[in-house]
């Protein structure tokens, strides 16, 4: 399918910080197939207005965490196929795609150990007090921070997908009981880590840490409200990377 389209135009809006992904990995394939190519990579987030711009003659696009309403998709002339430059697609219309033939895409598991990484280390970070400390002695305020060790403490996760098991694996490195919340129940993987699946409003009662790892959907959405925190205890921490 991809060779079939050498003639298309593609639009490529993308945060500034995926512009080296974008050109050691992705770019030279563009030009190697002969696309015509809009480049914008950006630093806060674009308007409506500017998204219509950009894709108003495009082919396809491949975005980033701009939103793509309902707006932008009936705007454009030619738009055949949307890649989200990531793993979720809730900031795409699908209806609307959907209303006007667009194939919509992502790209799965394509930043699964970059989010894994950065979990242990907000993980680290709240039990170390890290940026805490850091933050009081550059406003020259000393103060002897204690922070605690990961042996011994439960780190619930909620969604142990792709994602959670990457984090998962690590955490088991460094000692935590890992608990764990998800409608897909891997066994095999939860007995090599030593994972145990409970119910959300247990996780939420006795983990220390709680890492979720879940796509929004209808599902999802509002999964964690003020009634679910309530349960937790006062000393956790609630750590969002979905």
């Amino acid at each position: 399918m991809v060779s079939s389209l050498s003639y298309f135009k593609v639009s490529i809006t993308l945060p500034k910080g995926f512009v080296s992904i974008y050109k050691n990995k992705i770019k030279q394939e563009f030009l190697r197939r002969k696309f015509e190519l809009i480049e914008y990579f950006y630093e806060t987030p674009l308007k409506e207005h500017q998204i219509i711009s950009y894709l108003q003659d495009a082919d396809a696009a491949v975005v980033g965490g701009e939103k793509i309403t309902r707006e932008v998709i009936e705007k454009t002339h030619h738009l055949k196929i949307i890649a989200y430059f990531g793993v979720g697609v809730d900031k795409i219309d699908l209806k609307a795609a959907k209303e006007k033939n667009i194939y919509v895409t992502n790209v799965p598991n394509a930043n699964t150990i970059s989010v894994a990484e950065f979990t242990i280390g907000l993980i680290l970070n709240c039990i170390r007090k890290i940026c805490f400390s850091h933050s009081q002695l550059r406003d020259k305020n000393w103060q002897l921070m204690i922070g605690s060790e990961c042996g011994r403490k439960i780190l619930g996760i909620i969604g142990l997908g792709s994602i959670g098991k990457e984090v998962a694996k690590r955490a088991s490195y460094l000692g935590f009981n890992i608990r764990a919340f998800d409608i897909n129940h891997d066994y095999e993987f939860a007995h090599k880590y030593g994972i145990k699946y409970l119910s959300l409003d247990r996780i939420l009662n006795i983990s220390d840490i709680i890492t979720i790892h879940l796509p929004l959907n209808s599902r999802t959405r509002g999964m964690i409200n003020k009634n679910k925190i309530n349960k937790m205890k006062s000393s956790s921490y609630l750590i969002n990377i979905s």
